[in-house]
Formats: structure tokens, sequence, C-alpha cells
């Protein structure tokens, strides 16, 4: 049973976070000429917690290889130059994050963790 999905999107990406019976999974999405091309990543309850600092001004930057299903990606979590928005970035695809998408995010994820600690 699906439990939460927000999505978040821009002009040519996407990033949807997707809480699942306590296990939380992102889905980057990039925009090809017809349809859409997604990479899916578990995210464990630290990944989630390292991503939260950033949000809330604790860290600068975070940074990890992350392996799901034998796959290794790269994820990043980056602000702008301007310091408003935050730059999320799954391999070669990058979404753009608003202070108000930034503040949804961190209270989903906030919400997410306290969802699979009770599981």
């Amino acid at each position: 049973m699906l439990f939460m999905k927000k999505a978040f999107f821009g002009k040519n990406s996407c990033l949807k976070i997707q809480e699942n019976q306590g296990v939380v999974y992102f889905h980057m999405g990039k925009k090809n000429v017809d349809n859409w091309a997604w990479e899916k990543l578990k995210m464990s309850d630290v990944e989630l917690g390292e991503i939260i600092r950033v949000l809330n001004g604790r860290s600068e930057r975070w940074s990890t290889v992350h392996v799901f299903n034998k796959n290794q990606n790269k994820i990043w979590v980056d602000p702008a130059s301007d310091g408003k928005a935050i730059f999320f970035k799954i391999n070669d695809v990058t979404k753009a994050m608003s202070p108000g998408e930034q503040e949804c995010m961190r209270i989903l994820l906030e919400h997410c963790i306290v969802k699979t600690a009770e599981r």
C-alpha cells in the first residue's frame, strides 16, 4: 500500500519522493522528446537525514555514492550561488529546488524518517 508520494516537477526534470510501508524511494526523472526516463533509488534514514541537514542549513552540501539493486548512483545536494535554490542531482539529472519546494521536501523527509522508525 502506497502511503505517500510527492513530485517536484521542473521543465525537464522531476524528483519524486515515495514512502511505501516504511521504505523510502526517490525517483529522478529526465524529460526526453516523447517521455520521461526514471532512475529509482531506495533511500536510507541516514541519507534522508543528511539531505535534511542541507535543507536546514546545518551542512553546506552533501554527496554520496548510492548503491541500490547493484547499481551505483552519485547523489549531490548543493546550494546555488545565490543561496536561494538548492540543486538536487542524481548522476546527470539535476532538479533545482525553490525555497518553497525545499520546505515541503524537508517536512516530507522528516515524516518519512518517523514512518520508517515505526516499522
